[in-house]
């Protein structure tokens, strides 16, 4: 018997390790990661078809999606996003959302617009990508009043 719960799905498909999570209310309901392995967002078909497996396999037998939202990895254009999303609400019948994985980036750092952040030159102590971001309001300014990346300060 399919429950009758509305759970929302959101997944993070990265280019090494995909993230789902699932949510009945407030309730946390699966937090499900894997490799991305197999992960093809250059073919509509194949992408909806891996992240239909995925929903199928982390969520329990009983619990179907009523929503789900995507960030994947190099899905870089609206149109290619567009296919992918159409292809899985046919699959899975649910209203779908599928974006870059890049714009998950400002709310997972808690922020709600770009705006709140810019890239800023740091050293990096892990020895990782030398950006970090940090807070709009410390990056400063240089010399002639513009940001780290030459465009001018609102």
């Amino acid at each position: 018997m399919q429950d009758s719960t509305p759970y929302a799905v959101g997944i993070d498909v990265g280019g090494t390790k995909t993230h789902l999570r699932a949510f009945a209310g407030d309730e946390d309901v699966v937090d499900h990661v894997r490799s991305s392995s197999g992960w093809r967002p250059h073919d509509p078909g194949a992408a909806a078809d891996w992240l239909a497996a995925l929903v199928a396999g982390a969520l329990p037998s009983h619990v179907r999606p009523s929503a789900l939202a995507v960030g994947g990895h190099a899905c870089e254009t609206p149109r290619q996003c567009a296919g992918i999303r159409a292809a899985l609400q046919g699959r899975l019948g649910v209203p779908a959302l599928v974006v870059g994985d890049a714009e998950l980036l400002v709310p997972a750092a808690g922020w709600t617009r770009a705006s709140d952040w810019s890239p800023v030159p740091v050293r990096s102590r892990w020895g990782g990508c030398p950006t970090a971001l940090r807070s709009r309001s410390a990056a400063g300014r240089g010399a002639s009043g513009t940001r780290a990346r030459g465009r001018p300060r609102p």
